[in-house]
């Protein structure tokens, strides 16, 4: 899944969406939020990255604007992802635990 990644001072949603809260990639909370009409995903708020948001790429209006910069939890990728082989790669998440 591609995510963008901002600060959460810099992020604003106009719009109802519902939260549900669950066990992210890296083991911790994740907190994310859909469209409260069509249920899709829109973005998250990773309990490992205080004060990020990390927003589904694909909800945004034009997604190709912005680019890769690492590759997550490489480890979990299915045999036919092709990445990037030319931005770093991590195992896991690239957050530490505690922000």
């Amino acid at each position: 899944m591609a995510l963008v990644g901002v600060k959460e001072t810099s992020f604003t949603v106009t719009g109802d969406l519902n939260c549900f809260e669950h066990q992210g990639g890296s083991g911790g909370a994740m907190k994310s939020y859909c469209c409260s009409k069509c249920n899709s995903r829109i973005y998250g708020t990773p309990e490992i990255a205080k004060g990020m948001v990390l927003i589904i790429a694909m909800s945004l209006d034009k997604p190709e604007s912005y680019s890769a910069d690492a590759d997550m939890f490489v480890k979990q990728a299915v045999s036919w992802d092709i990445m990037n082989s030319e931005i770093p790669k991590f195992d896991g998440s690239m957050f530490k635990r505690g922000g």
